[in-house]
């Protein structure tokens, strides 16, 4: 039961799938409210969101900035679910959502201002070469936010620290 509840949550698939997506939009909510409070969006910031779910955050990126806001995820069923969400600003040509692999990512090389990541790290298979990914498509002076495991306000969030100092 634990094994199929954390495939789901790694790569949402099926109508479980879309459950999966709905309830961590809900649950992971205080996490994205923290990122979002962590992190300078500036109007002209063009965004991509990794592991962008069920697009609720490509959708909170969008009223920040002017520029385009882009999705990635593996899941077939997160992207449709991003892409639902955000109907009119893919129609309209300022988000697009990718279905790609995080260490592979069909992205130009410095595209983004800001590219973050929710809820995602402890499901890339080859953390470094995702890192790597990140840094080839980041400007120089961009941003790279994780929101992971925490909102910030407990005193056991340390926890989800440790592995990224590693």
């Amino acid at each position: 039961m634990v094994d199929k509840k954390l495939d789901q949550c790694m790569k949402p698939h099926g109508e479980e799938g879309i459950t999966t997506i709905q309830n961590m939009n809900e649950n992971h909510r205080e996490i994205y409210d923290f990122g979002f409070e962590c992190v300078d969006v500036g109007r002209d910031d063009k965004i991509l969101d990794i592991g962008c779910g069920g697009g609720v955050n490509i959708e909170r990126f969008l009223k920040l900035t002017d520029a385009d806001v882009d999705g990635l995820d593996y899941s077939e069923v997160s992207v449709s679910e991003s892409i639902r969400r955000n109907r009119s600003s893919v129609d309209g040509g300022r988000c697009r959502v990718i279905q790609a692999d995080v260490s592979d990512m069909p992205v130009e090389d410095e595209s983004y201002d800001l590219i973050s990541a929710f809820e995602t790290v402890y499901f890339w298979p080859d953390i470094a070469e995702t890192f790597k990914e990140v840094y080839r498509i980041i400007k120089a002076d961009g941003q790279f936010m994780i929101a992971q495991g925490t909102d910030g306000n407990h005193p056991d969030d340390e926890k989800w620290l440790k592995p990224l100092k590693a």
